[in-house]
Formats: C-alpha cells, sequence, structure tokens
C-alpha cells in the first residue's frame, strides 16, 4: 500500500488530443484547461508531474508544465504508456514524498486502468470510471477516497 501521508491528489491525466505522434492545438486547449482545473483544486501545490515517454504525452506534460510554472525536466516512464499493474503502483509509491500533488501524464491503456487499481488497492473500493477521452482526467483525493472525472 502506498503510503498517504504526503499525497493529498492524485491527478491521472489522458494526453491531449492528437495525430500520429503529435498533439493537435485543439489537444494542447484541453491541456491547458486541465492544468487550470488542477490550479482550481490543488492551488500553488506543491506539484510532481510524471509522464509517459512517448511523444504525445511529453508534449502534453510540457504543456501542463508551462501552465503550472512547472520545470520541464519532469520525469518520463514506460509504465505510464502500458496498462497499470503492480509495477505502476510501485512507480507512484516511489515518488509519495516528492509533493504534495502527483500529476502523471499517461496513455490510454494507463489512464483506463490504474485509477480502478490505485482506488481497489488503496482505498478498497471499485470505481465506475468511464473510459477517458483525450485530455481528460481523474483526480483522486487521497483525503476523502474518493475520486472526480475532470471532463472536457
Amino acid at each position: 500500500m502506498i503510503e498517504l501521508d504526503v499525497i493529498k491528489s492524485l491527478f491521472v491525466l489522458r494526453h491531449g488530443e492528437s495525430k500520429v505522434n503529435s498533439i493537435k492545438e485543439v489537444g494542447i486547449v484541453q491541456m491547458q484547461d486541465l492544468a487550470k482545473r488542477i490550479r482550481e483544486i490543488a492551488g500553488d501545490g506543491p506539484y510532481c508531474l510524471l509522464t509517459s515517454n512517448n511523444e504525445r504525452g511529453i508534449q502534453s506534460a510540457e504543456v501542463i508544465a508551462r501552465a503550472l510554472s512547472l520545470p520541464l525536466d519532469f520525469e518520463r516512464s514506460k509504465l505510464l504508456f502500458e496498462v497499470a499493474d503492480q509495477k505502476a503502483l510501485q512507480y507512484i509509491e516511489d515518488r509519495r514524498n516528492k509533493a504534495q500533488y502527483l500529476i502523471a501524464v499517461g496513455h490510454h491503456h494507463f489512464v483506463d486502468s490504474f485509477p480502478r487499481l490505485f482506488c481497489r488497492q488503496e482505498f478498497g473500493i471499485d470505481t465506475n470510471i468511464r473510459e477517458l477521452l483525450s485530455g481528460e482526467g481523474v483526480n483522486i483525493s487521497i483525503d476523502s477516497h474518493a475520486y472526480e472525472l475532470l471532463a472536457r
């Protein structure tokens, strides 16, 4: 289980709408909108930004980083591109003390599986989170053991 004493919220975001391997202008706007929602929820942070090692994820994370005034040297991992499993849970566990608000920008395999896996393992609850579209996310509130869809 993840030690939840530092993390207040975990934001799991799907990369912005893209064509081939590059986010489109609409994808940039989607990520800017998500960053605004994150700031409304978490204020000035502190944040820890993580992303997949795929170009769409990196570009989306760059938009989030600029909007939240974060450094562009965020961590990249192939785990945020794949279906979430125990390795992905451990990956987040290992970063629990980096900030109160973790932001993980990933791809549909990851974002569609990780919130359910996390909530089941950490809170003992099954979620009914629908498949996320590009430019959407989930805010998993550690304090309230609840989640909120960040839809377009």
